[in-house]
């Protein structure tokens, strides 16, 4: 196993009811490679569910999108199980395009405090 590089994507950020948030500033992927592995890194509170899904753009600039391939991570925070919890999620093959940026979004329960970072395994 190569080094691991970490990620902060946001920490102790709401999700209230029904709302989302995304990543302020894109991350550049180009400094991957493709034998990487990546994993999504959450820590969640409270009643809420949470899926978290990844945006892709061709520059810093783009407008971002949720292409196909990532419809929610398999990651929700009903997985992570209740109250405070943390777990790891491989994300699968991620469209690698060269910038990135992820979106939380609360599942019609109850708000839900989370925390994300983005752990790169270099391959």
């Amino acid at each position: 196993m190569g080094m691991t590089e970490s990620i902060t994507i946001f920490t102790d950020r709401t999700i209230t009811k029904n709302a989302s948030i995304v990543l302020g500033s894109p991350i550049y992927m180009g400094k991957f490679g493709p034998n990487d592995k990546v994993y999504a890194d959450i820590t969640a509170s409270g009643g809420g569910n949470v899926a978290v899904y990844y945006q892709v753009g061709r520059t810093q600039d783009d407008t971002f999108f949720t292409p196909g391939p990532a419809s929610n991570m398999g990651v929700q925070k009903s997985t992570l199980g209740s109250g405070a919890s943390r777990d790891l999620h491989p994300v699968v093959e991620p469209l690698m395009m060269p910038w990135m940026t992820f979106k939380a979004k609360e599942i019609n329960a109850s708000p839900v405090v989370m925390s994300f970072n983005l752990n790169v395994v270099k391959g």
